[in-house]
């Protein structure tokens, strides 16, 4: 079995570098969709730390990520296109309808 080797500061460290897509995008669909990339790296993680240690259970945590990610789509599309039918812009530093 190969060993696990250590990930280089730049590429596995989403916590630090924010998702390169949360922090520079204006576009709604945008950061929904990095979102999205770093949920299914959260799944690789898992699967992988499960076939490591000879475990199904990285499968069943990247299963439940799935179930989340696709509630986190179908409830963040929808606020997208009520947005979009309310400002008709997706927009970020248009939106000001959620701020109290």
């Amino acid at each position: 079995m190969i060993a696990p080797v250590g990930i280089p500061a730049p590429l596995g460290d989403p916590v630090r570098d924010r998702g390169r897509g949360r922090g520079a995008r204006k576009n709604v669909l945008i950061i929904l969709m990095s979102v999205e990339l770093m949920l299914n790296g959260v799944n690789v993680a898992f699967v992988a730390a499960g076939s490591y240690l000879g475990d199904a259970a990285g499968g069943v945590f990247a299963f439940m990520v799935m179930t989340v990610a696709a509630a986190e789509a179908a409830v963040g599309l929808a606020l997208l296109i009520a947005l979009y039918r309310l400002k008709e812009t997706v927009d970020i530093t248009e939106l000001k309808v959620l701020k109290w």
